[in-house]
């Protein structure tokens, strides 16, 4: 049986069963675009993380008082927790590090807060988070209007306020917002600056966001004891390594911790924390082929 009798015998078949023909050509195009579609959203994502990341710099870690926390399917210890790092020892290690490197102390002051001005109001989900003159720096964020705060503002707390794109369209469709006085929670604020738009990071809105001075949000904190992180943004590449070293050493020195004993803190750089993310998106890739192929099936 030649080239030319297969060809006619199959085509016959087809025309025999064209519905069995159909079904089938359909599930495999249903398959096929199952798979396609499942690796492109993971490419997206992995594109997106990478950015969000980039953007803040890959020469920075931060200091918290546990770990990132980073888990999928529930693998992995649970990361440690500490003592917060208190408002007074992320200014004394500010205030102590005498490297080439940038030093930027942030809090989350309040949680589901609603911010108000005039009749309007937005719904109870945004934040207030306070900064220092480097904070918008060291997350990797822009303004689009205004200005952030200064050092003097930091460290005493005036009521102003930089806030996210989302709520100055809310709040004021396409009034100037600045130099406006909204409230915020119970605190009166004005506004000084206006972020660009960002979108979500970690699960938390930058675009619902509050940003308040750093002393500000110490006396307004709805945490009696809340934790600070601290960023440091180091210039090159060649020198996070003997940074982090002495910051370590320093932070070790305020928190008071005996030789021999362990830290009570975590220092984490920032591309270590998007390279364990990427890593875990490989998972869920082999996952997404897995069930593109058993479709196509």
């Amino acid at each position: 049986m030649n080239y030319s009798e297969n060809v006619r015998l199959a085509m016959q078949s087809i025309k025999s069963n064209r519905l069995r023909t159909f079904l089938t050509a359909l599930i495999i195009a249903i398959g096929i675009s199952a798979l396609v579609g499942i690796l492109t959203t993971i490419d997206a994502i992995e594109k997106k993380m990478t950015d969000a990341f980039s953007s803040m710099g890959a020469n920075s870690f931060t200091i918290r008082n546990r770990g990132t926390g980073i888990r999928i399917g529930g693998s992995g210890e649970r990361p440690k927790s500490y003592k917060p790092i208190r408002y007074e020892d992320a200014l004394k290690f500010k205030e102590r590090l005498n490297t080439p490197a940038t030093v930027s102390i942030s809090v989350f002051a309040s949680n589901g807060s609603t911010v108000k001005y005039g009749q309007e109001k937005t719904n109870p989900n945004i934040n207030i988070r306070g900064i220092d003159e480097n904070g918008l720096a060291a997350q990797g964020l822009e303004l689009s209007q205004g200005r952030s705060f200064n050092n003097a503002e930091s460290l005493n707390g005036p009521n102003i306020c930089v806030i996210g794109s989302e709520i100055a369209k809310s709040m004021f469709k396409d009034a100037d917002p600045l130099d406006k006085v909204i409230t915020a929670g119970s605190n009166r604020l004005r506004v000084i600056g206006v972020l660009a738009a960002k979108g979500s990071s970690m699960g938390a809105s930058i675009d619902r966001a509050v940003y308040v001075p750093l002393f500000k949000a110490k006396l307004i904190n709805s945490n009696a004891n809340p934790s600070y992180t601290i960023t440091v943004i180091v210039p090159g590449g060649d020198i996070v390594d003997n940074i982090i070293g002495e910051s370590t050493s320093m932070f070790r020195s305020i928190r008071k911790i005996k030789i021999g004993e362990s830290n009570n803190f975590e220092i984490t750089k920032s591309d270590a924390v998007a390279q364990t993310l990427i890593e875990n998106l490989k998972v869920v890739k082999i996952g997404g082929m897995a069930i593109g192929i058993i479709t196509l099936l």
